[in-house]
């Protein structure tokens, strides 16, 4: 349902954990694959897509030394999330099919759940998996959390929900490299690579 559908960006998260159970293991997942990358000194983040602000939160709570970036097309979730938020962040409204000049950057981890789906097919997707190259540090990690099996209206000559393997060529063809699938739950999967170092 859509985010109009309800009182508050907390309300709408909440349906979503209801309707998707597995979005608890699978936000533990995220927060656990970004330890390493959060164990430097200032590790600058990306979260595309951060709903209500769950997620971010829970990250900061637990890496007080990292800085966080917010990304997300919908203006009222982003006033949401800041004003929810333990220390400040930047936030740039943004549609991610288009550049992501404005998203600043380099990044040392950019991470996403339920978002990419969104964006309209392989296409769109692999378009996404080049611009997070692009804006990742030589060795920053893609971390993307998303369905991997088709709804039940599904609709098989547009596709927007792909399995692991479709995930894993889309970030070898953007040129991420030890790409891997970190957790599947339900019908939502972790698959994570990195940019090369240079």
């Amino acid at each position: 349902m859509a985010l109009g559908d309800f009182e508050s960006p907390s309300a709408w998260r909440q349906d979503l954990d209801r309707r998707w159970p597995e979005r608890a293991v699978i936000k533990s997942l995220v927060v656990e694959t970004l330890k390493q990358v959060c164990a430097s000194e200032r590790p600058k983040l990306l979260e595309l897509g951060p709903g209500d602000g769950e997620l971010l939160v829970q990250l900061q709570a637990r890496y007080a030394n990292a800085s966080f970036t917010a990304a997300d097309i919908e203006p009222s979730l982003l006033q949401h999330l800041s004003a929810r938020v333990l220390r400040p962040i930047a936030t740039v409204e943004i549609n991610l099919s288009e550049s992501w000049s404005k998203l600043g950057g380099p990044f040392d981890a950019i991470y996403s759940v339920q978002t990419l789906h969104d964006l309209g097919g392989e296409e769109a997707l692999r378009d996404a998996y080049l611009k997070a190259r692009a804006s990742l540090e030589p060795g920053g990690l893609l971390l993307n959390t998303d369905f991997v099996e088709p709804f039940f209206n599904h609709d098989p000559a547009r596709p927007r929900r792909f399995d692991v393997e479709t995930h894993r060529r889309l970030l070898w063809e953007a040129d991420l490299v030890d790409s891997r699938c970190v957790g599947e739950v339900g019908g939502m999967a972790c698959v994570c690579a990195s940019r090369v170092r240079h």
